[in-house]
């Protein structure tokens, strides 16, 4: 039996058959994240140094160390400092991602298992944890290859991985 506790603190490495970490890589999300940062430190300079409104309806001054703190600071820092992590135990499969929590998926509800090509846009809406009504949930971060898991009661788990096709065997050879 899976001890949850000792699974949680991830204080038993001698368990894990399979690792990956993945980050941000894509460009797009990178320029989209720089862009927001820069246009909130150019409205707060302007405005709270300067003394000059920023666009032609200014939001209060406390408005503007809000969005500096949120797109200027917080941000850049979490898509820095994002990870997503897929560890593959004995009887489970472990996604931890970075301030967006953690899901434990056990082998025993596990139907199907493939590695497949996706795209992260139009099938999810993007990158995260994605839901589709269609294609259930994605864990995805970078890319566009993942192992796509159909579980025992109906619903599909996609999680990306740059490794899909080992992780898919692997997992495969644990359902066995």
């Amino acid at each position: 039996m899976l001890n949850k506790t000792l699974l949680w603190e991830s204080a038993v490495p001698e368990i894990i058959g399979f690792t990956e970490v993945q980050k941000f890589r894509s460009p797009w999300v990178i320029a989209a994240a720089v862009l927001m940062s820069l246009v909130a430190w150019w409205g707060f300079i302007q405005q709270i140094i300067f003394g000059i409104h920023f666009g032609s309806h200014p939001a209060p001054d406390y408005v503007m160390f809000i969005l500096v703190a949120i797109f200027g600071i917080g941000l850049p820092l979490f898509i820095l400092t994002f990870r997503m992590h897929t560890i593959l135990g004995p009887d489970f499969i472990l996604i931890k991602m970075t301030l967006l929590g953690k899901h434990l998926i056990p082998l025993s509800g596990i139907k199907k298992c493939y590695s497949r090509q996706y795209r992260p846009i139009l099938e999810y809406g993007g990158w995260g944890i994605r839901w589709s009504p269609s294609k259930g949930v994605a864990y995805n971060v970078t890319g566009n290859q993942g192992v796509q898991l159909e579980m025992i009661n109906g619903r599909k788990i996609l999680i990306g991985s740059r490794e899909a096709e080992q992780l898919s065997q692997m997992i495969n050879s644990l359902l066995k």
